[in-house]
């Protein structure tokens, strides 16, 4: 599935969510946040590692970037122990390409 990272997620009024510091965060930053941290509780293998790297690499490579379904879930699980409720929300939809209908126009 061919996913646009360099669209900004958009919050619940479909505004910009802003990062730390006041730019928009993208659904590139959003992703490479979630795979590249870990939780307190966590000892990350060699193999989650290589996984978070190798999706990086995709990316930063391009604006649009074809992520497998294995790699998709992998984005949606690790999202869903670092992210907050919209941003994961926002990128499970991207990453299911569902729309959101109650979203203003």
């Amino acid at each position: 599935m061919k996913v646009l990272v360099n669209t900004p997620l958009k919050d619940y009024k479909n505004e910009d969510i802003l990062d730390g510091d006041g730019k928009s965060l993208t659904v590139r930053d959003a992703i490479a946040i979630a795979i590249n941290n870990y939780t307190q509780t966590e000892t990350p293998t060699a193999e989650l590692k290589n996984k978070a790297f190798q999706i990086s690499i995709k990316l930063f490579a391009n604006k649009e970037v074809d992520l497998t379904l294995d790699e998709r879930a992998f984005i949606k699980e690790r999202a869903g122990l670092i992210s907050g409720v919209v941003v994961y929300g926002r990128l499970c939809q991207i990453l299911e390409d569902e729309k959101d209908d109650n979203i203003e126009k």
